[in-house]
């Protein structure tokens, strides 16, 4: 009678084992197949169509740029601290890359986005644009939801560098200047 309660346990486990396992490999392929969606246009490596509107309700369209000039999208977060450091480092090295449009993106609320804009003096910088984007645009466009995410075109409006990780800002300032054909890989 022992051998038969061990032998009962033994498959019970080894059936859960198994309903285990078949569940977690689906979810796994789900969340690889929806990925694997999100990732489409960065895989073809060129900007997608995007409509933002800055904060004076002007529609901002990739038709505006790619003007024999770079673009740069960052998207942040305004109580990032991370993203305010990138943005302030990106303003003292503005110079090192005046051939780049920059469009800093948040789905923040307006009035937060204003302060921002302010506190930073943004008003100074004619080739930065301040937008608000819908939450999920960066993960449906770009498969990556990271902040700051750092998006480099060049002037054609094909992907130079995607950066979805800690970098120091002289890395960005070199994809620009890649971007631009200014620097080397």
């Amino acid at each position: 009678m022992r051998d038969n309660s061990l032998t009962k346990l033994i498959l019970v486990c080894s059936l859960a084992l198994i309903l285990g396992l078949i569940i977690f490999q689906s979810d796994k392929f789900l969340r690889f197949k929806y990925r694997k969606t999100a990732k489409s246009h960065v895989m073809n490596g060129v900007v997608p169509d995007f409509r933002f509107y800055d904060l004076s309700n002007n529609l901002i369209t990739n038709n505006l740029f790619f003007k024999g000039r770079s673009l740069v999208i960052m998207h942040i977060n305004t109580d990032c601290d991370m993203c305010s450091s990138k943005v302030k480092s990106l303003l003292k090295y503005i110079h090192e890359v005046e051939g780049a449009d920059i469009i800093l993106s948040s789905s923040e609320d307006k009035n937060t986005l204003k302060t921002f804009h302010e506190l930073n003096n943004l008003k100074n910088y004619p080739q930065i644009h301040l937008v608000q984007s819908e939450s999920d645009f960066f993960y449906k466009n770009f498969g990556s939801s990271f902040i700051p995410l750092v998006l480099v075109f060049n002037h054609e409006g094909l992907l130079v560098k995607k950066i979805d990780d800690t970098v120091p800002i002289g890395t960005i300032i070199r994809y620009i200047k890649i971007a631009n054909n200014e620097g080397s890989k």
